[in-house]
């Protein structure tokens, strides 16, 4: 995947993220940066992961650079054209994970103690990875691949050796070799955990004698380190990875999760997680135990579907379809359209609005009743709804539209300005329809403020949301912050949600980096 991406010499010098590729536009290595260290890097490889996972922990101050593997570019290929790879600010470099995770001990006494101090604790230490990690990742990436019964041997045994290990850990502890914060042990392993976690999930029919029910350690552990403050922007997000591997069918490395067109039975009907690739021409069987919904995480309307979900209580099955090119069967319901809502018996809504409607209809005794006075208040509550829509719709145009980005953040300051004289006055009543807690309004609302903040891990941050004085607008904060505690996971990932803006920007205006490639 080529970017036309042109960097200033400002940029190269600086702690910004950016993508180099094998393409003419890249025909000449970047300008080396004399202020910080660069670790180049691709957000798929668990080696350079763990190199991004130590410096974190370290915390060194450095410049992230991904590296477009396909082609890559003549000069890293050079310099051995393996990441990571590590350059100084004089422009020497340095290469393997296991040299750059010491490289960074060394080179910090900041953060976390990775190590103990005492050397013949430490040797245990390192004892006990070399043991865990021996034939671990390769196992685990190529039983992903082709399911192969060596493969699959080796990744059982060393899932359920951590899982006694985790086992073991007092409650106060969340880490290997029951430590209270991460080291050395989760910089190696976690990657490969995390990964095997994350393919679990995309249902692969490789792993299918595996189950995350058969590993609540590893589970529990997963789902910590992932959102620990340190390491949660240094992990590959699940789609990226999930993604790698099902563009890897193309050359019949990967096999499909349905390559037959058939959902596993047992699949389709519990509340695991499903993703459907392009070119599934057989819609999945219903599922007559969970609502399905059919949609994308990224997608504000599908985020109002899953925080109508929340609200409400009701178990769900969420299938992720791929929206690139529509598979005929979706496009035949809606044209292909999201969210699609179906219920377990067989009935079909789509619509964010309708959907949602549905679901509070059909579960009106489950969950937060969202229409204040039943239904007698819906249609108020629409005419709400769309007038905040209206107003606030631009926080998600801002990244697909150069017209509005050429006028500014002007208008978006005069919608947050209208949000503010809008919202009520008394603080205990926070909510649009002055209440002690969220309606319909409020959910229908949420996800594109969630666009507005994303701003600031985009190109648009210096000139767009660093330019909004959030203390002005006191009353939106406090309608956000207080739905986004609540909420926060059925709205998009800030990585994935990253990937998307960014890549619409570059799309649809003047050339930025992006901050997260997606390959």
């Amino acid at each position: 995947m080529l970017h036309t991406v042109e960097y200033t010499f400002e940029q190269t010098q600086s702690g910004e993220n950016l993508i180099v590729s094998g393409g003419p536009q890249f025909p000449d290595k970047l300008e080396t940066n004399k202020n910080k260290l660069r670790l180049y890097v691709h957000p798929i490889c668990p080696f350079a992961e763990r190199a991004r996972l130590a410096f974190a922990a370290k915390e060194i101050d450095f410049q992230t650079v991904f590296v477009d593997m396909s082609p890559k570019p003549e000069w890293f290929i050079k310099e051995g054209g393996l990441v990571p790879l590590l350059e100084s600010t004089d422009g020497e470099f340095i290469q393997e994970s296991d040299v750059l995770v010491q490289f960074a001990m060394d080179y910090s006494d900041r953060g976390i103690q990775l190590l103990p101090k005492d050397a013949f604790e430490s040797a245990k230490v390192r004892r006990y990875i070399k043991k865990r990690d021996e034939g671990f990742l390769f196992a685990s990436f190529k039983a992903s691949i082709w399911g192969k019964q060596e493969d699959i041997e080796v990744l059982t045994k060393r899932l359920q050796e951590l899982e006694e290990d985790l086992s073991l850990n007092t409650d106060d502890s969340s880490f290997f070799l029951n430590q209270k914060e991460p080291g050395m042990a989760d910089i190696v392993l976690s990657p490969i955990l995390v990964r095997f976690y994350f393919t679990l999930q995309g249902s692969f029919e490789t792993l299918k004698v595996f189950s995350l029910e058969t590993y609540p350690n590893i589970v529990k552990y997963v789902e910590n380190i992932l959102q620990h403050p340190v390491f949660k922007d240094s992990y590959v997000t699940k789609w990226e990875y999930i993604n790698y591997l099902i563009k890897k069918q193309s050359d019949n490395s990967i096999k499909l999760p349905y390559p037959l067109d058939v959902t596993p039975l047992e699949i389709s009907q519990s509340k695991q997680e499903m993703i459907i690739p392009n070119g599934i021409t057989a819609k999945p069987v219903h599922n007559s135990n969970y609502v399905r919904l059919y949609g994308h995480h990224l997608c504000p309307f599908v985020q109002r579907v899953l925080l109508v979900l929340t609200a409400k209580q009701v178990e769900f099955q969420f299938v992720s379809v791929d929206l690139t090119t529509r598979n005929s069967w979706h496009y035949d319901i809606n044209k292909g359209l999201v969210p699609v809502l179906e219920h377990p018996d067989g009935t079909l809504v789509h619509d964010s609005l309708d959907v949602c409607d549905w679901i509070e209809q059909k579960y009106s005794d489950k969950g937060i009743q969202l229409y204040l006075d039943g239904e007698d208040s819906k249609p108020h509550a629409k005419e709400i709804i769309d007038k905040w829509f209206k107003n606030v719709a631009l926080f998600i145009l801002v990244y697909v539209s150069h017209e509005i980005r050429n006028k500014g953040p002007k208008e978006i300051l005069e919608a947050l300005d209208w949000a503010e004289q809008n919202l009520p006055d008394d603080e205990s009543k926070p909510f649009i329809q002055e209440t002690t807690q969220e309606t319909m309004v409020d959910l229908m609302i949420l996800p594109f403020f969630r666009d507005l903040f994303a701003l600031e891990h985009t190109a648009l941050k210096e000139d767009f949301f660093e330019k909004i004085d959030f203390s002005t607008f006191p009353k939106v904060a406090n309608w956000y912050n207080t739905l986004y505690n609540k909420y926060s996971e059925q709205l998009a990932d800030d990585r994935a949600f990253s990937n998307f803006c960014q890549k619409n920007i570059e799309a649809n205006g003047p050339k930025v980096q992006l901050f997260y490639p997606l390959f």
